[in-house]
């Protein structure tokens, strides 16, 4: 049926597990003639997908792509992050006062490491990605509350809030570049044609934060849940939306290009 959209391979990358190898024999033996997506399942989880080195596999796999299969598109089909939940008497781990993962991971490392995971797939060539998971369970071994984005009780658990950001601003945008940062630093510049705006999504990949100094009077600063930013630009692991005047966000960049920090 050639109206038929054929997706397949689906190889999972999960903990010590990686899919390239099997990626890459099964388009070396011929399926790329019988697909017109190739899926992919990039799990990084428990740590963060730089860390776990997604941008490099997604690099791979346009390769391969490329080489057997030109005519495929690249999908994320399946992938998630544990999170924690909260509702009294469920199951949860603890660490001290903080209400964690069982890997250690507060709930908004979780919702950064979504966010983040999306974007660079997004980024490295996948046309789609799609996440796995949105209710509750508490089964092993995913402890605490599984693949979710609610709680027990149904409440949104914050990657809930921040992917609905995520889609705000990057459904019917275009992924322009990466822009040339320290490799501690990774910043996404999109561009919406329909009214011509452009955005910086900024974040660092390490614990700790960058001060970047006063918010420029022409530009908008938004935290991963939506809110408006004020003051000074603090960078850290969990991503934030910068929009405004393209000469000032430029300028921005050139400071953390040349590993700058500015002054009070």
């Amino acid at each position: 049926d050639p109206t038929m959209r054929v997706v397949g391979i689906s190889a999972t990358w999960d903990f010590n597990s990686d899919g390239f190898a099997f990626v890459e024999d099964c388009l070396e033996l011929g399926a790329g003639r019988y697909l017109d997506v190739i899926s992919l399942h990039p799990y990084t989880w428990p740590r963060a997908p730089e860390e776990r080195g997604v941008e490099q596999m997604l690099a791979l796999v346009r390769r391969l792509r490329d080489t057997h299969a030109p005519h495929a598109e690249i999908w994320a089909t399946e992938w998630s992050y544990v999170s924690p939940v909260c509702e009294p008497g469920r199951p949860v781990t603890q660490k001290g006062a903080e209400v964690t993962d069982p890997f250690g991971n507060s709930a908004l490392d979780v919702a950064a490491f979504y966010v983040r995971s999306a974007l660079l797939h997004l980024a490295g060539g996948c046309e789609r990605t799609s996440v796995m998971g949105s209710i509750a369970d508490g089964h092993v071994p995913y402890r605490g509350a599984g693949m979710t984005w609610v709680d027990y009780d149904n409440t949104p658990l914050p990657v809930y809030l921040a992917w609905h950001e995520l889609v705000r601003h990057v459904a019917g945008a275009r992924f322009e570049r990466r822009a040339d940062l320290p490799d501690a630093f990774r910043g996404l510049l999109w561009q919406d044609d329909a009214d011509d705006a452009r955005e910086l999504i900024l974040w660092q990949t390490q614990s700790g934060t960058w001060d970047a100094g006063p918010i420029a009077p022409d530009l908008e600063v938004r935290d991963v849940f939506g809110r408006k930013l004020s003051g000074r630009l603090t960078v850290s692991a969990t991503p934030v939306y910068i929009t405004g005047n393209p000469s000032a966000m430029m300028e921005l960049l050139g400071r953390f290009a040349a590993g700058k920090t500015p002054g009070p």
